[in-house]
């Protein structure tokens, strides 16, 4: 009897020190998995942000352009030799 008792307890110390050694893979491979999807955010949210300061530029640019032309009072047009107005673009 006293053996039966203790064999079922070993048991379920073994079983008890798998379900750790488990559990702790288990940790280990998420917080992987979770570096590497943080990496790949990072890297996403670089390349926009460049992206987007890229056609902050862009669009900056294309603004002072048109407060010239509103300015000036000309739209995007030339003269030609005739005198007459040909309208570019």
């Amino acid at each position: 009897m006293k053996s039966t008792i203790k064999g079922v307890v070993n048991l379920a110390e073994d079983r008890n020190r798998r379900v750790k050694v488990d559990a702790h893979n288990q940790q280990m491979q998420d917080n992987q998995n979770h570096e590497s999807k943080v990496g790949k955010l990072q890297e996403e949210i670089a390349l926009l942000t460049k992206k987007l300061q890229d056609m902050t530029a862009e669009n900056r640019e294309k603004e002072q352009n048109l407060r010239k032309v509103q300015y000036t009072g000309r739209g995007p047009q030339e003269k030609v030799a005739s005198g007459s107005i040909r309208v570019v673009g």
